[in-house]
């Protein structure tokens, strides 16, 4: 990139164009040939980009990257590591001219940007900025159309060159000879311009000089406000009453020492309003920099974004301390939950602890104790109905069996086995011999799963 400074009436500002017809052929290619690529051009004497454009080794010392402290800095470098470009240009302007500063893109231009920059400079004078000298008016610009699309041509000078013109024309590429003039453009792509206008000369004393210093109001001197020993500014407003009354304002730029207000934050500008000792009156110093403060606050939209979703954090804390208090009171817990921590897994332990304590004995899986309550399975009460000999036809009758009429059934005795070692068990060679047998057959059926693979 390189910044360059073009005059009223040196340019020509084209917008929304197409690549290709900004940079000539072979830039364009060797930049991929990208499609439907549009952009701004700026236009202007070939011959004087030349004249203003620096060079490769100039470039380096008009283009690098700076890296600062972004601490306190606007919200708009926010996520940035600190690294800004610093682009400057070459060239000064004039007294009472106006001027557009072009931020332009050099990638690829090798046509242009030479590798080191001329012995001599050009000096506007015989040789006119975008002028060329051909000794075939035909010839030369249907080379230059060939070579760069981008070129325009304009209308030819009929003056002969004088030695020095041609000295300096051989110089510039594309010339053949020497013979009729020609003026001809050339374009770059524009990343970003500004205009701006040179109103004299002067040092920084005099610009600080000239600078209006009435601040709120204006005096019959002009430049001259009738500032106080304190440096208030005494002005008139009216109260919220309509009343109008005299107050007194002072800026943050005195020259001594001054005591800050400490009594802050504030929620209105009439909290900063006060009566200072210094002069007995009120002064509205602090209530006006609220006020700014605050104007400035609403106009930036990072901010209100920010204040935004501070306030729907609120909202959601809030709500969320609601509901886990009404969940507190209904499993009647006594332990104080911090919102900002996981309070899912404490409720839930909790719930679980109070269930489990609140719950009564295991209920019968089978049912067996509520179906030998059940009269048509009492042997006794199955006697008496059908007047049975003996309660044991009763039971006979239902079936014969006695586990299912609630009868204890008895645990099985476990077979006891002698203790035994490892050294018996190796000693043991049938069995080893069992086992090495089992463990060969559970091979060779998974190598024939495998497809016979080990």
């Amino acid at each position: 990139m390189a910044l360059l400074l073009f005059e009223e009436g040196e340019y020509t500002l084209l917008q929304n164009q197409p690549l290709e017809q900004v940079v000539p052929a072979d830039v364009f290619q060797r930049l991929g040939s990208p499609a439907n690529i549009r952009c701004d051009a700026i236009e202007a004497s070939l011959d004087l980009v030349n004249a203003i454009l620096p060079s490769k080794e100039e470039l380096q010392l008009l283009a690098h990257v700076r890296h600062v402290n972004k601490d306190d800095r606007e919200l708009s470098i926010e996520g940035s590591k600190g690294f800004f470009a610093v682009v400057m240009g070459s060239r000064l302007p004039n007294e009472n001219a106006k001027c557009r500063a072009c931020l332009v893109s050099l990638e690829e231009r090798s046509d242009l940007v030479s590798k080191d920059p001329p012995a001599n400079e050009l000096v506007f004078g015989g040789f006119f900025p975008g002028e060329f000298v051909a000794e075939d008016a035909q010839a030369a610009h249907a080379q230059s159309a060939a070579a760069h699309p981008a070129v325009v041509a304009a209308t030819p000078a009929v003056a002969a060159a004088s030695a020095r013109d041609v000295a300096i024309a051989r110089s510039r590429p594309g010339v053949i000879g020497i013979g009729t003039r020609f003026f001809f453009n050339t374009r770059l792509v524009l990343l970003y311009s500004w205009q701006f206008q040179t109103i004299g000369t002067g040092s920084f004393r005099d610009l600080m000089q000239g600078v209006d210093v009435g601040l709120i109001g204006k005096v019959a001197n002009p430049g001259h406000p009738p500032l106080t020993d304190t440096c208030h500014l005494p002005i008139s407003v009216d109260d919220r009453a309509g009343v109008p009354e005299k107050v007194l304002y002072r800026g943050p730029l005195v020259p001594f020492q001054l005591t800050r207000d400490t009594l802050g934050p504030y929620h209105s500008a009439d909290q900063a309003r006060r009566v200072t000792p210094e002069t007995g009156a009120e002064d509205i110093s602090y209530a006006c920099a609220f006020e700014t403060g605050r104007l400035l606050a609403s106009a930036d939209p990072r901010l209100a974004q920010e204040l935004m979703r501070w306030r729907r954090e609120a909202y959601k804390q809030s709500s969320r301390g609601d509901s886990v208090s009404q969940v507190q009171s209904a499993l009647n817990m006594t332990q104080q939950v911090d919102l900002h921590l996981p309070v899912i897994p404490i409720l839930a332990q909790t719930a679980v602890a109070r269930i489990a304590s609140g719950a009564g004995p295991i209920a019968d899986p089978t049912g067996i104790d509520k179906i030998k309550d059940v009269i048509g399975l009492n042997p006794i009460a199955v006697q008496k109905a059908y007047n049975l000999p003996s309660v044991s036809a009763a039971v006979n009758m239902l079936g014969g069996d006695a586990g299912a009429l609630g009868a204890v059934v008895t645990t099985q005795p476990q077979t006891s086995r002698p203790a035994t070692t490892i050294d018996a068990v190796a000693a043991d060679s049938a069995s080893l011999a069992h086992l090495t047998a089992a463990r060969d057959r559970i091979l060779n059926n998974t190598a024939a799963k495998l497809g016979g693979k080990p």
